[in-house]
């Protein structure tokens, strides 16, 4: 197996700040033995944050979504139809309805012994998404249920990001700033207009 302690470091950073952008990190490592040692953090139930500015906090479970599926597309131990299970999912990720982090979780409980163990020879492919709503039985999709995603994050232009449909934070108008900053030099205005009126 190797020395892993490079790796086990990677897992360790990680879960001391995973709410950064990773995604290019894990694509990087591209080991298949990180995924049980962060494989938990999927289970997490955080919600997006803002963080000022344009700035916000992903999910823990959005980060560990995004470096698992790296590694699934890109870990040389995993079979060709994980990697190509792996890269479906992240065609499917920017879909709300997909319910990628949900079909990641059942698919981390379905393997984790053989994760653990390093017998990436015997994991298997988790199942597809759904994506067409009007093909879903009701027995596999409930459209009132919550549905996980993964979105693509406007704040962080190449990071993937795992979020609830309902946490996901709301888009402003540009049009609201624009008439902010007008409504401030309108006032500016009246104001400098008043102080410079001759008091009689």
């Amino acid at each position: 197996m190797g020395d892993d302690s490079g790796l086990q470091y990677f897992a360790e950073s990680f879960r001391r700040g995973p709410r950064a952008d990773w995604a290019s990190r894990f694509e990087i490592v591209r080991n298949a033995k990180l995924i049980s040692m962060v494989g938990d953090l999927l289970f997490k139930e955080e919600v997006f944050e803002w963080a000022g500015g344009d700035l916000g906090l992903m999910p823990t479970q959005s980060s560990a979504a995004v470096g698992i599926l790296e590694t699934l597309k890109h870990a040389p131990l995993f079979q060709p139809d994980i990697q190509q299970w792996g890269h479906a999912l992240s065609k499917e990720s920017t879909n709300p309805r997909a319910g990628v982090l949900k079909i990641l979780r059942e698919w981390y409980r379905e393997n984790e012994e053989r994760l653990k163990a390093g017998d990436f020879e015997g994991v298997r492919p988790g199942r597809m998404p759904i994506t067409d709503v009007s093909a879903a039985t009701p027995q596999r999709f409930v459209a009132s249920e919550r549905v996980p995603s993964i979105a693509t994050g406007a704040l962080q232009a190449h990071q993937l990001a795992v979020m609830d449909e309902r946490n996901a934070p709301t888009v402003r108008s540009p049009w609201i700033y624009v008439a902010a900053a007008l409504s401030c030099i309108t006032l500016a205005l009246g104001l400098w207009a008043i102080c410079r009126c001759p008091r009689s």
